[in-house]
């Protein structure tokens, strides 16, 4: 019991992640219904559904504090990760003008600036692994 509720609470942000996708869904299937009404009643509005966003993000984020060393650092992800997905529950309860908007363009460029840190850690994995043959090849120089 003890190992499962470590492995939930390593993985749970994972677990909103797919919550959010889930209820993205959902809204997505409401955004058809709508503008299939659009359609039939003949209303000239091209209306597109952008709430994926969070969803995606939320999930590159939670994704990105999986592979944080920092114990600091992993915390200030973890804060920020509630605040977004409280944040991406209640958009349109909390009567705030464009609080929905501010919340999408926050959890886009914060997916954003996480793409890049992962292309940062990616690129300093693969320079370690190529750098590693040279330096095996220089202990074993210095052993004989």
């Amino acid at each position: 019991m003890k190992r499962l509720i470590k492995l939930i609470a390593k993985y749970i942000f994972l677990i909103l992640s797919v919550v959010l996708h889930v209820i993205t869904f959902f809204s997505y299937l409401d955004y058809l219904k709508v503008l299939e009404q659009i359609e039939q009643d003949n209303i000239p509005i091209d209306i597109m559904f952008g709430g994926w966003t969070i969803a995606l993000s939320f999930m590159i984020i939670a994704l990105y504090e999986l592979i944080v060393k920092s114990k600091y650092f992993k915390l200030l992800i973890r804060i920020f990760l509630v605040l977004l997905f409280i944040g991406a529950i209640l958009k349109n309860v909390i009567p705030i003008d464009d609080f929905d908007a501010g919340v999408e363009n926050t959890s886009a460029f914060s997916g954003f600036i996480t793409l890049i840190l992962f292309l940062i850690y990616g690129l300093k994995k693969i320079y370690e692994k190529r750098r590693m043959p040279a330096a095996k090849l220089s202990r074993w120089s210095r052993l004989k």
